[in-house]
C-alpha cells in the first residue's frame, strides 16, 4: 500500500505577501530561508508561498494565487488548539482576523475567525492531558473498616474508595483464636485468598461439613454461590489477604438445611 503523508495544506488567496505575512504571525511558521521579508516589493506578484513549522511537527502552510476571490464558507478549514481559546481568538484578532461566530456548547468552546481574506478557522480549547497513571500507598491505619460476618471483621485495602480503583479489589479478613465466621456465600463474584497468618478450616459444602485445613502460605479460591465459612482453632489471630473482582461483595447468609 502506498504511505502517503500530508506535505502542505493550501489556502486560495488573491494577495500571497499579505496573507502568508498574517499567517506567519498567528503561527509563528516560518518561509523557506531563501525567501524575502514579507514587506518586500517582490511580494506583490508572487504566486506561490509556504510557510513551516520550524519544530518540523506540522504539515506546511501553502499560500496560492488565484483570480477568483472567496463566495462561499470554506469546505475545509484550520483548527488550532490552545489552552484559553478566548485570549488567543483576542490576540489573533489584533493580527487582522475577524470575529465570526462563538460555539455555545460548554462541552466544545472554540471561537471561529476569518483572515484578511475571509477564509474561516477556528480556535479551539485543547482538551484536558489524561491524568497521569499514579501509584498509591495504603498503610496500615488508612485502611476501611467493612461489614462483619459472624465474628470474621473485615478492611478494605485496594478499592474504589481508598484509591480509586475500579476492577480489582483487595482486603484484609481477621478471626481470632477460638472464632469462626458465619457461613455465608458471595453472590456476585470471585474471591482469592491468601492466608497470611495462623491456622484454621475453612467449612465448606451445601452442609458445611467438610474441612479444608488452612495455614500460612496457602491460597483459597472461592467462586460465586459456593457456600463457607472461616474457622480459626488455633491459638493466633488467622489473617486472610481476600482478593476479589467485584468492588462491592453482595454477601447472603447460608442456612443448613
Amino acid at each position: 500500500m502506498t504511505q502517503l503523508q500530508v506535505m502542505n495544506v493550501v489556502i486560495d488567496c488573491a494577495d500571497v505577501g499579505r496573507l502568508a505575512a498574517f499567517w506567519s504571525a498567528v503561527t509563528g511558521f516560518q518561509p523557506r530561508e531563501a525567501e524575502p521579508p514579507f514587506d518586500d516589493p517582490s511580494w506583490k506578484d508572487a504566486d506561490w508561498v509556504s510557510l513551516g513549522d520550524p519544530a518540523g511537527h506540522a504539515p506546511r502552510i501553502g499560500f496560492q494565487r488565484v483570480p477568483e476571490g472567496k463566495v462561499v464558507k470554506n469546505r475545509v478549514h484550520l483548527d488550532f488548539a490552545t489552552e484559553d481559546e478566548e485570549a488567543e481568538a483576542a490576540r489573533i484578532q489584533s493580527l487582522g482576523a475577524t470575529f465570526l461566530w462563538r460555539s455555545a456548547d460548554p462541552q466544545d468552546p472554540f471561537v471561529t475567525l476569518a483572515d484578511p481574506e475571509g477564509n474561516e478557522f477556528c480556535v479551539v480549547r485543547a482538551s484536558a492531558p489524561p491524568t497521569p497513571a499514579e501509584i498509591r500507598l495504603v498503610k496500615r491505619d488508612q485502611l476501611r473498616a467493612g461489614a462483619a460476618s459472624g465474628e470474621m471483621t473485615r478492611a478494605a485495602a485496594i478499592s474504589a474508595e481508598t484509591v480509586g480503583s475500579e476492577g480489582i479489589f483487595m482486603g484484609v479478613s481477621r478471626v481470632g483464636p477460638g472464632l469462626r465466621s458465619s457461613a455465608h456465600t458471595h453472590t456476585n463474584c470471585e474471591s482469592a485468598l491468601y492466608v497470611v497468618s495462623g491456622r484454621g478450616g475453612f467449612l465448606v459444602g451445601p452442609r458445611m461439613d467438610q474441612t479444608l485445613v488452612v495455614e500460612p502460605g496457602d491460597c483459597i479460591y472461592v467462586p460465586p454461590d459456593a457456600p463457607h465459612a472461616v474457622v480459626n482453632d488455633g491459638e493466633e489471630e488467622l489473617v486472610i489477604i481476600v482478593a476479589r473482582n467485584a468492588q462491592e461483595e453482595r454477601v447472603a447468609e447460608h442456612v443448613v438445611g
